[in-house]
């Protein structure tokens, strides 16, 4: 669903910190806090393209409340809008459920997901890990969408009571190199990181 979304470097950044979470991302200022209705209209807009399934158009709007933050870099290529995008998605789970939470089988899920409803699309797990928080499971999805190669990639963590998933989106091939040094940037309070003489 977020895929879908998403069809001069300068000194000064901004931060989107949320404790809560435990998540901190940092980005140039060419990127804009996009408003809640920015992805209501693309899921319309989406829809009314029949871009996607109506299956995946009811996924996405079940997704969206659960959107915490998006982010977007405006680009428009010979009329065609091709924002590159960060979403941070935010679902509570009950703590009855918190014993049933497990990453691998949720992304293995996902994945399946993504197969069944675009079967032209190429998935790659572990594709580029977090470089502080190698155990964060990862994955790399890439598809045409409206006549354009869209790359995400997926992150997942497991933060009482939330399970955590954050996508770095792009359809314009300059703007991987920024995104991936956005994805450097990412820190993530209380979570395990590599130690410095063993590499775990």
């Amino acid at each position: 669903m977020l895929i879908v979304c998403s069809c001069s470097r300068q000194e000064a950044r901004q931060t989107y910190d949320n404790p809560e979470i435990g998540l901190r991302l940092t980005y140039p200022p060419a990127w804009k806090v996009m408003k809640k209705n920015w992805l209501d209209n693309a899921i319309k807009s989406a829809e009314k393209k029949s871009v996607i399934s109506q299956e995946n158009v009811d996924l996405a709007k079940s997704v969206a409340p659960m959107i915490v933050f998006t982010a977007a870099k405006p680009r428009k290529v010979d009329s065609t809008y091709r924002n590159s995008s960060i979403n941070v998605v935010v679902i509570p789970v009950p703590e009855d459920e918190w014993k049933d939470v497990n990453l691998d089988s949720l992304i293995g899920e996902q994945i399946d997901d993504i197969k069944s409803g675009f079967p032209e699309s190429e998935v790659a797990t572990g594709a580029f890990p977090l470089p502080d928080y190698p155990a964060i499971h990862n994955y790399r999805t890439s598809l045409k969408v409206a006549g354009c190669t869209v790359t995400q990639y997926q992150y997942f963590y497991w933060r009482q009571p939330y399970l955590v998933q954050f996508a770095f989106s792009f359809s314009h091939p300059d703007d991987e190199q920024e995104l991936k040094d956005i994805i450097k940037s990412t820190r993530i309070d209380d979570f395990p990181k590599p130690d410095a003489k063993n590499g775990q």
